[in-house]
């Protein structure tokens, strides 16, 4: 199996600028424009984003879809899932990705350098790139995997426990505890993160998501994505796709 293309699934809500400026260094700075695959997931009653993605310059309208979501309060595992389960972009050598509408592609050749690595080792790797933030080394905010990896794991895309920030760290879990994870210092994805700003700033996406976040950090959470990452690594060993790597 060779992995040829980059599936970027993209959650969004009324950011019309950071989807603008997200798609377009990703296609600046790719090598090959034609590897990648756009699946946004907007929400039924955010027109501007609609708008924003029907109306932008594509050099290739099939590389691009929007599924829509019907939430009230921001899920991002259920969007994830939803685009992983859905997208037409979905054939075995499609590349998944975890990314953000408030990241930006500062690499050139980031889309070889990326599929070189998942190749290297046959598609069994969890890859994620430096945030040029705070995350680093630390947490893979960004992530890059196969259908191949995640259908080992028996479960879904994203862990359904947890509405935002988790997922990733539950992924870093695995990542670590497996040996699967490796991570990129030399392809940067910028992560303008809300921290970045003071709170009378936020935008209407970070004041709708910011209360999800806080309810997702304390200590039982973080017990519940230990065990469930550690029931998830060793699916994942029992079936062959890493080793033990938490000693």
């Amino acid at each position: 199996m060779t992995y040829d293309k980059i599936c970027l699934m993209l959650p969004t809500y009324k950011r019309p600028k950071q989807i603008l400026a997200f798609v377009n260094s990703a296609m600046k700075y790719a090598d090959d424009w034609l590897r990648l695959r756009f699946c946004f997931c907007v929400n039924k009653t955010d027109e501007i984003s609609k708008d924003t993605i029907g109306a932008m310059f594509w050099p290739d309208q099939s590389i691009y879809e929007a599924i829509e979501e019907t939430t009230v309060q921001p899920n991002l595992s259920l969007y994830f899932n939803m685009m992983y389960n859905n997208t037409s972009f979905n054939e075995p050598g499609t590349v998944v990705s975890m990314v953000g509408d408030d990241m930006v592609f500062l690499t050139k050749g980031w889309d070889t350098k990326i599929l070189e690595k998942i190749n290297e080792h046959d598609g069994l790797a969890l890859v994620y790139c430096d945030d040029n933030f705070i995350a680093h080394e630390k947490m893979c905010v960004n992530l890059f995997t196969t259908r191949k990896l995640v259908e080992a794991t028996g479960k879904p895309f994203m862990c359904e426990f947890f509405h935002a920030d988790m997922i990733d760290l539950v992924w870093q879990y695995i990542g670590t505890m497996t040996g699967l994870l490796k991570y990129m210092p030399e392809v940067i994805i910028q992560h303008n993160h809300s921290t970045k700003v003071a709170e009378k700033d936020w935008d209407e996406t970070f004041k709708r998501l910011s209360p999800v976040q806080k309810v997702a950090n304390n200590s039982q959470n973080q017990r519940l994505a230990v065990a469930y990452s550690t029931l998830v690594a060793r699916k994942l060993i029992d079936a062959g796709v890493g080793k033990w790597n938490i000693l």
